[in-house]
């Protein structure tokens, strides 16, 4: 989970979503470690868990060489060495992919399809998560195809990814429309209020306490939006 973290800091300085991952052989060690290039390569499927894929199938060609300009190596990510879509996929089997933030459903759907052993997350992603948070997508027989699916662990170092994604949430995204960056603040408030309401459903424990963190975000949300609609009311 330390190189995921070190990949997501990277993402963070070069102003993509700080999302990072590794993927771990338990004989072979580091397979393939990436974080978004989203921005970079002008592809919003480049998440970091396709790009680590990419870099272990394809030396990359499908992410790093889409990008503009070529993207510094990421902490960790070993030489590329030539393998078999077969022998890729062996390797797969029995290995552990990282990552700061639950997959998207994207990314746990494809993860189903090479056949990865395992995802060891950090924290929850309520809005997109497909590695149980949103939908089941690692449970063998949640869809009629026959794959064996995979196992899932969450919250191994959670504070410290949320800690990262709320930098990234506190500083400007250059890559944001203009009508987007007029809505940071309330957004922002939004963030903060649903760190804040998980933290007390944390604290209750039991799924009392999840309930109320769940109401404190969306009061914290609904609150921060009609703030904005007010102050937008009165400007006009």
């Amino acid at each position: 989970m330390s190189l995921a973290n070190a990949a997501a800091l990277q993402s963070l300085a070069l102003s993509e979503v700080p999302i990072g991952c590794c993927i771990s052989h338990p004989a072979l060690g580091v397979l393939s470690t990436a974080h978004n290039l989203v921005n970079a390569s002008r592809d919003p499927t480049r998440h970091a868990e396709m790009v680590a894929l990419d870099r272990l199938f394809a030396d990359g060609q499908s992410s790093d060489r889409l990008c503009l300009n070529k993207p510094p190596p990421t902490p960790g990510n070993p030489p590329y060495v030539k393998r078999s879509r077969a022998e890729v996929l062996e390797l797969l089997k029995e290995s552990t992919l990282y990552v700061n933030c639950e997959p998207c459903i994207q990314c746990a759907g494809a993860l189903r399809v090479v056949g990865i052993k395992r995802v060891v997350y950090g924290c929850a992603n309520p809005r997109f998560g497909g590695a149980g948070t949103l939908l089941p997508l690692h449970e063998s027989s949640f869809l009629p195809d026959g794959r064996p699916g995979y196992e899932v662990v969450g919250g191994v170092g959670e504070r410290e990814a949320v800690n990262v994604l709320r930098m990234f949430y506190d500083q400007e995204n250059g890559q944001a429309p203009e009508s987007k960056k007029r809505k940071k603040e309330g957004k922002r408030r939004a963030d903060y209020g649903e760190a804040a309401g998980e933290a007390a459903g944390e604290a209750a424990g039991g799924a009392a306490g999840v309930a109320a963190g769940e109401a404190a975000g969306e009061a914290a949300g609904e609150t921060a939006e009609g703030t904005e609609k007010k102050a937008k009311k009165e400007g006009e």
